[in-house]
């Protein structure tokens, strides 16, 4: 079968350009080797870098399973002990975000609140945590007499919620929380939203306190 005019314009612009490139190749031979072997390197770096993050990721997963038996165990000093220093090792890996967390955990029940406050703070923490950093933190501020703060704190932890659920939870929280720090219009806006969805496991809960903050005080006779 013929080519037609354009097949016959392709074939001659692909023979040019492979004619033009070998022609290249061998009048540039050195420099053409090495652009190989330098593509061949940065391929061989990227693999590296892909098994050294692999396994790191999997030793700090292995260190944080066993922080987390000798947190069970109620033995706080030493979890304290060990996941300092997974954080210190491991502190990019999901694992040692993870470790983090549950860091500031041990150190809210030892009573370390304003480390553990601090701690939660730091940036850089992956998604899948940021609810769980959050109401942690929420929760702290509340112990530490800072109602508004903790209210903000759990809002940011529905915002990051893994559920519905959970994060009409978090509001339920925040809404508490506004009115421990005086601010029952706030409040009164969160728990609306709430009483508003039937389907909510907070809407009973939402419906009741909503009643509370609207209703007219009895004046003394």
């Amino acid at each position: 079968m013929a080519k037609t005019r354009a097949q016959m314009v392709d074939d001659t612009i692909e023979g040019s350009f492979l004619a033009a490139a070998s022609g290249w190749i061998t009048r540039n031979a050195r420099l053409a080797g090495a652009v190989g072997v330098g593509l061949l390197l940065v391929g061989g770096l990227v693999w590296l870098w892909r098994v050294s993050a692999v396994r790191t990721e999997t030793r700090a997963s292995q260190e944080l399973a066993e922080a987390q038996r000798v947190f069970a165990s109620g033995n706080l000093p030493l979890a304290e002990s060990d996941l300092r220093r997974l954080v210190e090792r491991f502190g990019g890996t999901k694992a040692g975000a993870h470790a983090r967390l549950l860091l500031a955990q041990v150190l809210l029940q030892s009573g370390k609140r304003e480390e553990a406050i601090s701690l939660l703070r730091r940036r850089g923490v992956p998604e899948p945590f940021r609810a769980g950093y959050h109401s942690t933190l929420a929760a702290a501020l509340e112990d530490a007499g800072r109602p508004s703060e903790a209210a903000t704190e759990y809002l940011e932890a529905a915002r990051h919620a893994l559920s519905d659920a959970e994060a009409d939870a978090f509001r339920g929280d925040a809404a508490r929380a506004l009115v421990a720090a005086g601010d029952t219009a706030g409040a009164r806006g969160i728990w609306a939203e709430l009483a508003a969805k039937d389907w909510s496991p907070i809407a009973g809960e939402a419906r009741l306190r909503l009643g509370e903050l609207t209703a007219k005080p009895v004046s003394g006779s």
